[in-house]
């Protein structure tokens, strides 16, 4: 639960700083609301203001969320024994109901996400980025953009997740698998999580180098 909860605060924050790319002449940021246009300019001292902002929300409310889920357990937990001590069956039943935990659990999400959002168009509003008639960015930059937005993580857990399921299918570990189709899948997701590995570095290589 906490490694999940990690790994996506991780991506939201890369995806929002990779609407900032340094610009090559300027000791500055561009930035883009979107994939259209060249981007509009944002000084070093706003970016780091933004990004940081950014940051110490989602910092906060992960783990805002991650007490609230234990909490919930907790909670759910002594309802469950007070339910089975004191309570009829068909209240039981009721109390256990999938559901209702559920929405317990997501519910101060109805209050985080719009106040995330407003927050992610922060940049977008201030620096009046909503252009019209812009062309669309070329291929290389929209691939460098969600690169860069990316958490290492993916590809480091797709590639080594790819790597165990084919090492026990060659080696013929617990039997193999009864589909030989599936020592392919793995050789092309191993593949795959590499390429995208590679293309994660690249990206930000270009990004330094301006």
């Amino acid at each position: 639960m906490f490694f999940i909860e990690s790994m996506a605060t991780e991506n939201l924050l890369l995806s929002y700083k990779a609407r900032f790319r340094r610009d090559k002449t300027e000791e500055m940021y561009l930035f883009h609301v979107d994939d259209y246009g060249a981007g509009v300019p944002c000084s070093n001292e706003m970016y780091e203001v933004y990004v940081k902002e950014f940051e110490t929300f989602l910092r906060k409310k992960s783990c805002f969320m991650l007490w609230w889920f234990v909490v919930m357990l907790i909670v759910a937990s002594l309802g469950f024994f007070m339910a089975i001590k004191y309570a009829k069956s068909e209240s039981l039943e009721t109390y256990s109901s999938s559901w209702f935990g559920a929405v317990w659990i997501v519910l101060p999400l109805l209050y985080i996400i719009p106040k995330g959002w407003k927050l992610y168009q922060k940049p977008s509003v201030e620096l009046r980025s909503n252009e019209i008639g812009r062309e669309r960015q070329s291929k290389d930059e929209l691939i460098n953009k969600r690169m860069r937005g990316m958490s290492y993580r993916i590809p480091i857990l797709g590639g080594l997740f790819s790597a165990f399921g084919l090492y026990f299918d060659i080696y013929k570990i617990d039997g193999g698998y009864d589909a030989p189709y599936i020592r392919y899948f793995f050789e092309i997701a191993l593949l795959g999580f590499v390429w995208l590995g590679v293309k994660k570095h690249l990206a930000h290589k270009k990004e330094n180098e301006g």
